[in-house]
């Protein structure tokens, strides 16, 4: 049997928490970096972690989550893994490339990390802000946003 690092009560297994908090939901395991939490204390990090952190950068207008991808990029270490994690929660991001976006610079990735690996953009318009963000206005590489077979020129 398993126990909660934070206050160890019994753990069974990993689970997907399902977490509406105020107008966000969340989707998330319980688990934090190779921790795991019981659902009480995850969904009390889960919070903990987007008021501290995830604040900064995401805000909701019209039923339409924002990310300010410039604070996102001047973000560092501990903070850049949480915001991360939050981003993928909210389906921001995604580790699965498969129907979302991926930016190019001469057919390398430029994209955001977790935990080491690449993650993709859900919306082409946070793929296209960040690139934005990332580059400036700097022309020196070819650049490309990439959707399953389809390749988009900026």
């Amino acid at each position: 049997m398993m126990t909660c690092c934070f206050c160890q009560s019994s753990i069974k297994f990993l689970v997907t928490i399902h977490l509406r908090y105020e107008e966000f939901n969340f989707s998330f395991f319980n688990a934090f970096n190779s921790d795991l939490l019981c659902v009480s204390c995850a969904t009390k990090k889960h919070i903990e972690d987007f008021e501290k952190h995830g604040r900064k950068i995401i805000t909701k207008e019209n039923d339409e989550i924002k990310v300010k991808w410039d604070v996102y990029l001047s973000g560092k270490g501990e903070e850049l893994f949480i915001v991360s994690n939050i981003l993928l929660s909210l389906g921001i991001l995604s580790r699965d490339p498969k129907g979302n976006w991926s930016l190019l610079e001469d057919g390398s990735p430029r994209m955001p990390r977790y935990k080491g690996e690449i993650c993709y953009f859900t919306r082409r318009e946070d793929a296209v802000e960040y690139h934005r963000v990332f580059y400036g206005e700097l022309q020196s590489f070819k650049r490309e946003i990439w959707n399953i077979n389809q390749i988009h020129s900026l």
